[in-house]
């Protein structure tokens, strides 16, 4: 190794003692809560409607600036199922979310990229409207499933600003929202 490239590695050790500390302090970690409403779509159902409200609230940590972890509710819609001739049934399928995940960071500037792959805990809830009778018929299910989604975020200060796409793996539920969130 020539004496220049010596002193070219040494200089760029040096360089990098010091940029270290400067990006812990431009990092801005510690916990979040943001809420998001949006549309989703039950897919894997003959509905009357193509989306319906949908709405989020988590709570997270974000422990590094590529890195962060967070749990959610998550509402994803009430839908009105279809009969035969596509009109309304009178019966509706409805979905919520408990769930945890692990969220990959990729920041630039004000601006992150992310995405996000969790654990959910869901619960599908259909209401079966019996015509000749009037009566309806009730069922749950629950299902562990994973859920996945990708999103961006602007920063302002301790405030953010979100638009993200969520899909539920085994539930085949999606979920587009825009949301708003506080870092403290």
């Amino acid at each position: 190794m020539t004496r220049m490239h010596k002193a070219a590695l040494a200089s760029l050790a040096v360089a990098g003692a010091f940029a270290a500390p400067a990006c812990a302090q431009m990092f801005a970690g510690g916990w979040y809560a943001d809420v998001g409403v949006g549309q989703g779509r039950a897919k894997g159902y003959e509905t009357t409607s193509n989306r319906e409200t949908t709405w989020a609230a988590r709570i997270g940590a974000r422990l590094t600036p590529s890195f962060g972890i967070d749990v959610g509710y998550y509402d994803l819609g009430k839908f009105d199922l279809s009969d035969a001739s596509g009109g309304s049934s009178g019966s509706t399928v409805k979905a919520t979310s408990w769930g945890a995940s692990l969220v990959a960071i990729a920041p630039i500037d004000a601006f992150d990229v992310y995405g996000r792959l969790g654990y959910a805990r869901t619960e599908t809830k259909v209401d079966i409207l019996l015509q000749n009778t009037g009566r309806v018929l009730s069922g749950k299910t629950s299902d562990n499933e994973a859920f996945y989604g990708v999103g961006g975020r602007y920063n302002l200060g301790n405030w953010n600003l979100f638009v993200e796409w969520n899909r539920w793996d085994k539930t085949k539920w999606d979920s587009y929202m825009l949301g708003a969130g506080l870092r403290f």
